[in-house]
């Protein structure tokens, strides 16, 4: 498959991309054949102000496979191409029309065939008298275009590539297309854009007490938290209901990161005097990587200090240990956990030294 061939099934959309976001003929268009698909080499036509004596001289210029690519100095509702200008341009070969002004004739355009896409549709008339340039570089939606370069053009508007790019944007554009179908694969399976393209981490988190009649949610959490790092998700619901306390009590602060409307994690923090226990930290699977732990985590350090202690610990689940590592926690001691009978480290910061690093 040609090169051309190539960017006129990837599309306006996946060429721009490819081409580094440069390009885009960034002007309202109307397709005026629903469907056409098409990339070719352009054959630029600068017309006089509302005049297309140009666009006529352009006929004995088109070669097979070309793009007419037409405007005007100060582009004008007033029609440059009708039904016998557009016949004239596809009995000598062009593969479609771009007019950053007006057509006129649709219904007898639409009955030709030839891809057509125009700024306005309006039946103004335009002169004939003033003398232009075929074949010149010319300037629309920003993005100059010179004789040769490829348009693609489609149901989303209209790129132009440089010829010298062509090769490099085609093999570019094919790459992002077969990215593109894997991620469509995956979104299909029900997989999140969210998680898929790292997103998460740039949604803004509230860290706020948690409101009334939110345990379940918390206690909801904290189950595919636990879950998530392979134990069985029975004994883990048993595990939750019978030692997971997610109301407020004497001494236990309980603060939940919300984000898009709904909590996504929680911890809480009981004073001990010098030293607090940091009793709970769960992320929602879903969640975890996107910074969310580390704020809850930085929150209980911030409220330790508050309260007045020298030191904050916890046990940490064996997964968690990198995660508390880099947050600045040592290891101090070993722990039975009260739980399936597991021995588990116990960690700790101390919180006069200065704050450590937040990722």
């Amino acid at each position: 498959m040609s090169d051309l061939s190539m960017l006129a099934n990837l599309g306006v959309a996946t060429t721009y991309m490819a081409a580094g976001y440069r390009g885009l003929i960034d002007i309202p268009l109307v397709q005026l054949i629903p469907g056409s698909r098409i990339a070719g080499p352009a054959r630029t036509v600068q017309c006089g102000q509302d005049d297309n004596l140009m666009v006529h001289a352009a006929m004995d210029a088109i070669q097979p496979g070309d793009v007419l690519v037409i405007t005007m100095p100060d582009p004008r509702p007033v029609a440059l191409v009708g039904e016998l200008l557009a016949t004239q341009a596809k009995v000598h070969g062009a593969a479609a029309i771009l007019v950053d002004a007006a057509v006129r004739d649709i219904e007898a355009l639409r009955a030709l065939g030839l891809p057509i896409w125009a700024r306005w549709i309006r039946v103004a008339q335009a002169s004939k008298e003033q003398a232009g340039a075929i074949n010149a570089p010319l300037t629309i939606g920003a993005t100059t275009i010179a004789a040769g370069d490829v348009v693609v053009l489609d149901a989303d508007g209209a790129v132009a590539v440089a010829a010298a790019r062509v090769p490099e944007v085609t093999a570019a554009a094919q790459a992002l297309h077969d990215s593109e179908e894997e991620r469509r694969r995956q979104y299909e399976a029900g997989v999140l854009s969210l998680d898929v393209m790292g997103l998460r981490a740039k949604l803004p988190i509230q860290v706020r007490a948690p409101h009334p009649n939110e345990g379940p949610r918390l206690r909801e959490i904290a189950v595919s938290a636990k879950a998530h790092w392979g134990y069985d998700r029975p004994m883990v619901v048993e595990w939750a209901r019978q030692g997971v306390t997610v109301g407020p009590s004497a001494g236990r602060e309980i603060f939940v990161a919300e984000a898009l409307g709904q909590p996504i994690a929680w911890a809480a923090v009981i004073d001990r005097g010098d030293v607090c226990w940091l009793d709970d930290l769960w992320v929602e699977p879903a969640w975890i990587g996107s910074g969310v732990g580390t704020r809850l985590f930085r929150h209980a350090v911030d409220a330790a200090r508050r309260l007045g202690a020298t030191t904050l610990e916890w046990e940490s689940e064996p997964n968690a240990v990198g995660f508390y590592d880099r947050m600045g926690g040592r290891f101090v001691r070993q722990s039975e956990a009260s739980e399936w009978g597991r021995i588990l480290p116990v960690m700790a910061i101390d919180l006069r030294e200065p704050p450590g690093p937040t990722a």
